[in-house]
């Protein structure tokens, strides 16, 4: 769904851009926190937050920690668009499937 960041000293997000078809490195913007959207995000938000390809490096001479926290849906919870992103110019561009289904996908 989405990723969130405390930015630190120890830069090392590489985003791949989709205007450039390359992968660059993501400025260090201090005090401040970075959203990495998923697919499942892009899905519901029927494409209004993409899902940006991503990884990280440490070049760094120490060492690096991530406390990863995750919390799902109920594994048979449909998910559509929601109705806010939804309207005649733009229709639903993923149909509706369970939380189980798109982590199959996805993963």
């Amino acid at each position: 769904f989405f990723t969130i960041l405390a930015s630190t000293d120890a830069t090392g997000l590489v985003v791949h851009s989709a205007a450039s078809q390359r992968w660059v490195r993501a400025r260090e913007v201090p005090n401040s926190l970075i959203i990495n959207t998923g697919q499942l995000l892009a899905e519901i938000s029927n494409d209004t937050w993409l899902a940006t390809k991503h990884y990280a490096i440490n070049s760094q001479a120490h060492d690096r920690y991530s406390l990863p926290f995750f919390f799902n849906a109920t594994a048979d919870h449909v998910m559509e668009c929601v109705p806010s992103c939804v309207d005649e110019q733009h229709p639903p561009k993923y149909s509706p499937k369970s939380y189980l289904q798109s982590q199959g996908v996805v993963q």
